[in-house]
């Protein structure tokens, strides 16, 4: 066997090895990921929307999600964590979340009792995965 094909072999040993080591979802990549969904008294639902966190330190994903004109959620994620604020909203510091990549991973689910400024009252679930 020559030099050049023993090291490339080599090589597609180790990347083999590498990829199979990361073998959670059809790309070998593993994704944390969050949805928001609200549901007025009256029952009606409003489907919110799915971030995933990015996998490359540094990156950062926005996404501002409007439940039908009657508040916001803006939901920052980065590959460690995703912080969750609330605007147009009463108490909005006491509802502010910051949920790890782990307890995403680990299944994450709460309901939130939000009242718009308005008054109206919402019930707020905010729950690991992509549900939409």
């Amino acid at each position: 066997m020559n030099r050049l094909t023993w090291l490339g072999r080599t090589a597609l040993f180790a990347l083999g090895a590498l990829v199979s080591a990361c073998t959670i979802d059809a790309t070998g990549l593993s994704y944390a990921s969050v949805t928001l969904s609200a549901t007025n008294v009256a029952g009606e639902s409003t489907q919110g929307k799915c971030t995933t966190l990015p996998i490359l330190r540094g990156s950062h994903e926005l996404n501002n999600v409007d439940f039908d004109g009657q508040f916001q959620a803006r939901v920052f994620a980065s590959s460690t964590d995703v912080e969750i604020s609330f605007r147009g909203v009463q108490d909005a510091g006491a509802l502010r979340r910051v949920l790890s990549a782990e307890e995403l991973e680990g299944g994450y689910a709460e309901s939130l009792d939000v009242v718009a400024q308005n008054g109206q009252t919402f019930e707020v679930l905010i729950k690991s995965g992509c549900s939409e």
